[in-house]
């Protein structure tokens, strides 16, 4: 049996458990870029990073030339330049260098942690670790399904380490991770 991770093996309310600046910026003007290109997102994950500018107070700015790629992230210019927030498969594909911040991308994977970061178009300006809970019934749920010989798939959009996190946790067989809302079709 095949499942969507989010909202299905978790309770499909993530939160961000962490977030940091990284270079020079304030935590004023990451969070409000943060803010600016999240409010223009669909993606679930998009809300959690909403909801922590919301709870601290952030000012509204504006964005224009918004773009979502599916799955991986957004960008969107906001005071004449151009920011990108989005997963480290969507940074590296534009090239924005991750080597400062790869080992602690590694250990909040590690951890069962999804990462967002903000970036212009030459650096990483600062992250949000974001982690959705288990449901307390998934854990159980897979025990009587292996118990009945039934072999157990999780599919998700996050990364290989944070997938395999929480199949651990919970059980599961085998993962499907970095998959795309259209391949999981």
């Amino acid at each position: 049996i095949c499942f969507d991770k989010t909202g299905t093996i978790t309770k499909g309310h993530p939160e961000v458990q962490r977030f940091e600046v990284i270079g020079k910026q304030s935590v004023k003007t990451v969070l409000e870029i943060a803010q600016a290109l999240e409010s223009q997102s669909e993606h679930p994950l998009a809300q959690s990073v909403l909801d922590y500018c919301w709870a601290k107070k952030v000012k509204k700015v504006a964005v224009m030339s918004f773009k979502a790629v599916t799955g991986k992230g957004v960008s969107g210019k906001i005071r004449s330049k151009v920011y990108y927030l989005g997963s480290s498969i969507y940074l590296n594909s534009l090239k924005i260098n991750l080597k400062p911040v790869q080992k602690l991308l590694d250990e909040l994977h590690a951890r069962g942690q999804t990462v967002l970061l903000v970036s212009d178009q030459r650096q990483v300006l600062g992250y949000f670790a974001v982690q959705d809970g288990v449901k307390e019934s998934s854990r159980k749920a897979i025990e009587l399904l292996k118990a009945r010989g039934i072999k157990t798939l999780m599919m998700t959009g996050d990364h290989q380490e944070v997938a395999m996190a929480i199949a651990a946790e919970v059980g599961i067989d085998e993962v499907l991770a970095q998959v795309t809302p259209q391949q999981k079709t």
